[in-house]
């Protein structure tokens, strides 16, 4: 219910620039994961004229390292700069903004829906 309230502020245009950032970020830096990643690989195989001697597992397992990092860390460092751009461009108004007593009470909601109403500990 409260992030409906913080969404109402937000126009589609602001969203939709910090999600083209974010794929326009996302892209370059996957390109500069797979550059190194492939040199990488390059360099353990004694290089690039031994790719074809090379087991299919091996090059199959450097493409799956290089999507994970991508993804576990290139997403949200995309994500950052295209934040911080986008509310360059974009200003907001503090009142739009929520305060951190509304930000808590939100992700502890969230935080009590996924853990199942977990009680804490005493202590």
């Amino acid at each position: 219910m409260e992030l409906r309230a913080i969404a109402k502020n937000v126009s589609l245009l602001e969203y939709g620039l910090w999600v083209g950032l974010v794929e326009f970020i996302f892209i370059a830096i996957i390109v500069g994961v797979m550059i190194a990643g492939m040199n990488c690989l390059s360099y353990a195989l004694g290089g690039a004229q031994n790719f074809s001697a090379a087991p299919a597992s091996v090059l199959c397992l450097g493409l799956a390292l290089v999507m994970v990092v991508s993804f576990s860390i290139g997403l949200p460092a995309a994500m950052l700069p295209a934040s911080a751009l986008t509310g360059r461009l974009c200003r907001a108004a503090d009142a739009d903004l929520p305060d951190g007593a509304a930000s808590a009470h939100y992700l502890s909601a969230r935080l009590r829906k996924r853990l199942g109403n977990v009680q804490p500990g005493p202590g």
